[in-house]
């Protein structure tokens, strides 16, 4: 069935005059093209080193037209396979997160017509789908869906021409919703990203300031006013948020609180896109194009080369004890370290009698972990660790 519901226009946002530290080690590499329709609207999420990405609308002459299909990438393969599709139909502007091993679509609109309540769980070993309590709340579409620790959250959106600035905290455990604290901003297009325990939500349309949810005490910080605009792929990486689109893109950094341009993928033919985190990495997923691209290198965490300069790590490979070294005129503001997903996994004492730290990994799994170092003078050192 066709829906035709009004788009407004794509807004740009004035970027506020910045600064961000430069992204020298980071890349942008074109990966396999998404084999399936160009469409509006997807949602995606990740499980270990897959992505799950599906569903959203084909503009069609008489309006958007809700798709179902669902699909598997392999990041490491670097290879695309269809799953099950979507029950009912098709669904787009939906919310989309992963708790454990098993991902999640809620709200959205319906190839029936209107908004729905629902969330559906994907079980990626049985590439099934399973419809689970419906969030209490008002029908939505253009929510923003996220995850920290054990639960799923769905933000704000829209019902009708009503913009919504409800949260509500999904927990897969008991099945069941509990409405948490609503924030100032409200509206559709809504996106978020999180970073540690707090997730950062802002919008397109009617949600101008960038809001900080601390999932510690249910609170809510305004930040910056973002210069975000509709229809572009949201992630984090190493405690840096970033949104890309064929326009412009933009990151975000918590420890300043300001936005900045920042190059996007090699390309300007894509809008509309998706993105999320996976094994350190950056993925831009397909809108209104195919093309699928990765953001390597330093994981998109932001160091300067002079503050590089003000340290050394070792050993590196380590078995999990560690030793950062920093030079006597080094002013350390914070020491932490970030696993591969952007989550901080460890907060050092900043010491002021001594330039040797040492650290412990040994309660940490194996892999790929990043040493950030914040400095008095604003600058920060970004050194990559390897855990065997």
């Amino acid at each position: 069935m066709k829906i035709n519901y009004a788009l407004p226009f794509r807004a740009l946002f004035a970027v506020i005059a910045a600064s961000l530290l430069p992204t020298a080690d980071a890349q942008w590499v074109q990966q396999a093209d998404f084999p399936g329709t160009s469409r509006l609207w997807s949602s995606c999420f990740s499980i270990g080193d897959k992505i799950y990405y599906g569903v959203g609308a084909t503009s069609e002459p008489g309006g958007y037209e809700a798709v179902d299909d669902f699909w598997m990438f392999d990041t490491g393969s670097n290879s695309w396979t269809q799953r099950a599709s979507f029950p009912n139909g098709g669904l787009y502007a939906s919310a989309g997160f992963a708790i454990g091993n098993k991902g999640y679509l809620a709200t959205g609109f319906t190839s029936a017509g209107g908004t729905t309540n629902n969330i559906w769980e994907y079980d990626p070993v049985a590439d099934t789908w399973t419809i689970k309590a419906p969030l209490p709340g008002s029908p939505r579409g253009y929510s923003a869906g996220f995850a920290i620790g054990a639960y799923g959250y769905v933000a704000a959106g829209q019902n009708g021409s009503t913009p919504l600035s409800d949260l509500w905290r999904y927990d897969p455990a008991g099945d069941s919703w509990l409405q948490m604290s609503p924030f100032g901003g409200s509206g559709e297009q809504s996106f978020a990203f999180v970073i540690g325990t707090d997730a950062y939500v802002g919008g397109s349309y009617g949600m101008l300031p960038l809001w900080k949810y601390n999932s510690s005490n249910d609170s809510w910080l305004q930040r910056a006013d973002q210069p975000v605009f509709g229809g572009g792929a949201v992630f984090a990486l190493g405690g840096i948020g970033y949104a890309v689109n064929g326009i412009q893109s933009y990151t975000y950094s918590p420890a300043t609180d300001l936005w900045s341009t920042v190059s996007g993928p090699p390309s300007s033919a894509f809008g509309w896109d998706r993105g999320v985190t996976v094994d350190g990495s950056g993925y831009v997923l397909p809108g209104d194009d195919s093309s699928v691209w990765e953001l390597t290198g330093t994981t998109g965490i932001n160091g300067n080369r002079s503050a590089m300069a003000q340290l050394s790590v070792f050993p590196n490979p380590t078995n999990g004890d560690l030793v950062l070294q920093l030079v006597p005129q080094a002013q350390a503001r914070s020491i932490s370290i970030l696993d591969a997903t952007s989550r901080m996994v460890l907060m050092q004492p900043v010491p002021f009698s001594s330039n040797l730290i040492s650290m412990d990994l040994s309660g940490h799994e194996n892999g790929v972990y990043f040493l950030q170092v914040r400095f008095s003078d604003g600058t920060q050192a970004v050194q990559r660790i390897v855990k065997e």
